[in-house]
C-alpha cells in the first residue's frame, strides 16, 4: 500500500457541498469559505482538494448542521458511477469479483487517500480499505462510515435481496447507529478491527455470480481507465504523520514497525529508514503516542485498568501498570487519583 500526499478528488468532497447547501443555503457559503473552497461550483470534479481542507470542511459542516451521520449521508450519494472513467469500466464488469480486481488496480483514481485490497477465498471473500494518509480522528470516523455505507449502496444495488454479507468497521458505534439497523441485508459491525479500516466479507458465491446485464470482460474494461492522468497524484514524502494516525487509532493492539510496513508493502527496515530521515525514531514515537493514550483513558474514572490495558494491547495488566510506572514515574492508580 504505498501513501501519497493527503488529498481527495473534489467529486467525492461535492456530496457534502450538496448537503450543506440544502439543509443551510444561507450559511454554506461562510462554510466552504472557512475550509477555502469558496466557488466550489467551479472545481473540477477530479480536482485534489487537500486533506486539510476537507477536515475543516467536515468539521465546521458538522457543527453548523448538528449532525454526527455526514458519513453515512455521504456514503450514499457516492456510488460506483462517482467515479468518473473507473466508474464507467467497472460498469462493464462481468461480476463482483472483476468490480474488485479492477477497482485494486486503480483505487488510486478513485482516492489516495485510502488503499483497498481483495482477498479471496473458497467460502467467504474480503474487501479491504484502509487509511492512506494522515487525517484527524473525527475525519478518520466519517470517512470509514462514507466507504462502508456506500459499498452498501453499491452492493444492494446490484443483488437486491441477495446481498447479504457483513461490514466490520474499526470505528465506535455512531450516535446515529439506529440508521445502519434499517439498512436492509448487510450486517454492520462497529469497534470490530484491530487498526483503522473498513472490513467487507462476502460470500464467494455471490462475489463470483454473473451479473444480471451483459457486459464486457475485464480486460476491455481495464482498458477504458489505463488514459487517466496520474500527473496529479503525488507519492508521499513523508510517512511520521501516517505512522502515528495508525498507533493512535489502533486497538487492542500495538503496532509494530514490521506490521506497519507490510501495509505499505515494504520491509521494516525501509521505513525505519525512512523515518529516521524525518528525524523520527519509531520506538520512541510508539512509547511516547501509547503513554498519552493510557494518559487519556485514566482520565476516564470508570474505565478499569484490565479494560485500559487491554485497549491498548498489552498482554496483561501487570504489563500495562509496570510501562506505565516507566514512563510516568508513578502506578496508574496513583496518576489517577491526582486527576481527581
Amino acid at each position: 500500500m504505498p501513501l501519497y500526499e493527503p488529498t481527495i478528488p473534489y467529486r467525492y468532497v461535492a456530496p457534502l457541498v450538496e448537503i450543506l447547501r440544502e439543509q443551510d443555503p444561507a450559511g454554506a457559503g461562510d462554510v466552504l469559505a472557512s475550509a477555502g473552497l469558496r466557488g466550489a461550483e467551479s472545481t473540477p470534479a477530479d480536482a485534489s482538494v487537500p486533506m486539510a481542507r476537507f477536515d475543516q470542511l467536515l468539521t465546521v459542516a458538522s457543527a453548523r448542521l448538528q449532525r454526527t451521520d455526514l458519513g453515512f449521508e455521504m456514503g450514499r450519494r457516492i456510488t460506483i458511477d462517482s467515479h468518473s472513467s473507473l466508474g464507467q469500466a467497472l460498469r462493464r464488469c462481468a461480476t463482483l469479483e472483476e468490480i474488485l480486481l479492477l477497482t485494486e488496480r486503480y483505487y488510486h483514481l478513485v482516492t489516495p487517500t485510502f488503499a483497498v485490497r481483495y482477498v479471496p477465498g473458497k467460502t467467504h471473500c474480503e474487501w479491504r480499505i484502509r487509511v492512506a494518509a494522515p487525517m484527524s480522528h473525527a475525519t478518520l470516523d466519517m470517512c470509514l462510515e462514507m466507504h462502508s455505507v456506500s459499498v452498501h449502496v453499491d452492493i444492494t444495488r446490484m443483488f437486491g435481496a441477495d446481498a447479504v454479507f457483513d461490514i466490520y468497521l474499526s470505528a465506535p458505534p455512531p450516535p446515529h447507529k439506529a440508521r445502519y439497523e434499517r439498512l436492509p441485508y448487510t450486517r454492520f459491525h462497529f469497534g470490530a478491527e484491530a487498526l483503522p479500516e473498513v472490513r467487507c466479507v462476502f460470500p464467494a458465491a455471490l462475489v463470483r455470480r454473473r451479473l444480471p446485464q451483459p457486459r464486457t470482460p475485464l480486460s476491455a474494461a481495464g482498458g477504458a481507465v489505463q488514459a487517466v492522468s496520474r500527473s496529479s497524484l503525488q507519492a508521499a514524502e513523508h510517512y511520521g504523520e501516517w505512522v502515528e494516525l495508525m498507533l493512535r487509532e489502533a486497538q487492542t493492539v500495538q503496532p509494530s514497525v514490521a506490521q506497519l510496513a507490510a501495509l505499505l508493502n515494504m520491509s521494516a527496515r525501509t521505513l525505519a529508514r525512512r523515518l529516521t530521515a524525518e528525524g523520527i525514531n519509531f520506538r520512541e514515537l510508539s512509547t511516547r503516542i501509547r503513554h498519552r493514550r493510557a494518559c487519556e483513558m485514566l482520565a476516564d474514572p470508570g474505565l478499569p485498568l484490565h479494560q485500559i490495558a487491554y485497549q491498548l494491547g498489552y498482554s496483561d495488566t501487570t504489563a500495562f501498570i509496570r510501562a506505565f510506572h516507566r514512563d510516568s514515574g508513578v502506578p496508574p492508580a496513583q496518576y489517577r487519583e491526582h486527576l481527581s
